[in-house]
């Protein structure tokens, strides 16, 4: 048994409203133990076997309790604890005008990213692993910064989701405790 985030795309978004009791009861109901959200952003922590199909099992059974499709990525904490350890973002620090993100890709596949790796102002990639990407994106005029996930997640449709560090962070941080 492994300690698993489930990183869900595109939840709380629009019509795609999902109680985080309802999803954490979705996880349990699936066979998967001590089923916990975290952050309310499609972030579930569960410990299970990690298998080639859990992914798609828990698809498929979200698909069935909410009646629409939820891309899932998966990590185990001790990946998440070992981008961590690279220490991606440890010359980018977390601003009011820079924030730090990861694309987590369902498959090692970052050869397949099209946009430029730096747009001066904009974004930069700062590290890659053959399933992730780390960010800075910079503050805009209208005060977005998400530009980048945007530009470099198009490749990849719902085979990717994105979140802050800062929340990688506390997610290992609540696994932890």
């Amino acid at each position: 048994m492994s300690r698993i985030v489930g990183f869900l795309r595109g939840i709380n978004l629009g019509k795609r409203r999902i109680k985080m009791a309802d999803l954490r009861q979705s996880f349990e109901k699936m066979g998967l133990a001590d089923a916990q959200t975290l952050i309310a952003s499609g972030n579930v922590l569960f410990e299970a076997k990690m298998t080639g199909d859990l992914a798609q099992r828990i698809e498929a059974g979200l698909l069935a309790d909410f009646g629409f499709e939820v891309p899932t990525i998966l990590r185990t904490i001790d990946e998440l604890q070992g981008l961590e350890a690279l220490q991606p973002f440890r010359n980018h620090p977390d601003t009011a005008d820079q924030k730090r993100y990861v694309l987590f890709l369902a498959r090692p596949e970052t050869d397949r990213i099209t946009a430029p790796l730096n747009v001066a102002g904009v974004y930069d990639v700062v590290s890659l692993t053959a399933r992730e990407v780390f960010v800075v994106g910079y503050r805009q005029p209208d005060g977005r910064t998400s530009e980048a996930m945007e530009a470099l997640s198009t490749p990849f449709k719902d085979a990717i989701t994105t979140r802050n560090w800062n929340t990688i962070e506390k997610i290992i941080s609540e696994a932890e405790d």
